[in-house]
């Protein structure tokens, strides 16, 4: 007798296992022998699935050595809860904070620099495969570029207006050099 089981309540008739009694009268119906159905045996967790590609980013950071890695959608948990988020830049796995979705602002070891990332999902069961690959460059360092404006030569003791790019409200200090003609 094969039994399959499946969300109802299943009723096993006569068969190999359940023989029918061998004093049944003639037009009995045959013993039947019932079993709760509580559906199918659910399987055991596994790991993490992977991360697709359009589950997640990286991009270039707003500060000097920042990357922001975003995740807009985690992968199937494999039946068991993700317990940790893990990148990788080719020495080692290193735990994001938090295990949801969301944008993540990584301080990387060098400024203006590409990195190459994988991602993976860890559950109690084990880590996910590593994702694919994706490349950022990390946030430049803080330059400031100041220049004459007006023109390009100015007499002694006169104010020399300048244009300040890059820098924003953060400008500490201006350094110049003065070139004889």
């Amino acid at each position: 007798m094969k039994v399959i089981f499946t969300d109802q309540d299943v009723t096993l008739f006569n068969g190999p296992l359940f023989p029918a009694p061998k004093a049944a009268a003639r037009g009995s119906r045959a013993p039947q022998f019932r079993i709760g159905g509580a559906g199918v045996p659910s399987a055991a967790p596994t790991a993490p699935a992977q991360f697709a590609a359009n589950q997640w980013s990286v991009s270039t950071g707003l500060d000097a050595n920042q990357i922001v890695l975003n995740i807009s959608e985690l992968p199937s948990n494999g039946g068991s809860p993700i317990t940790a988020l893990q990148y990788n830049i080719g020495g080692g796995w290193i735990a994001l904070t938090g295990t949801g979705t969301g944008a993540r602002t990584l301080t990387m070891a060098s400024a203006g620099t590409s990195y190459t990332f994988t991602l993976r999902a860890v559950n109690a069961v084990n880590p996910g495969t590593a994702s694919g690959t994706k490349t950022a460059t990390s946030g430049a360092a803080n330059a400031v570029m100041a220049s004459p404006q007006g023109g390009s030569s100015y007499g002694v003791n006169q104010a020399i207006p300048l244009a300040v790019n890059g820098a924003g409200d953060d400008v500490q200090y201006v350094e110049y050099q003065i070139e004889e003609a």
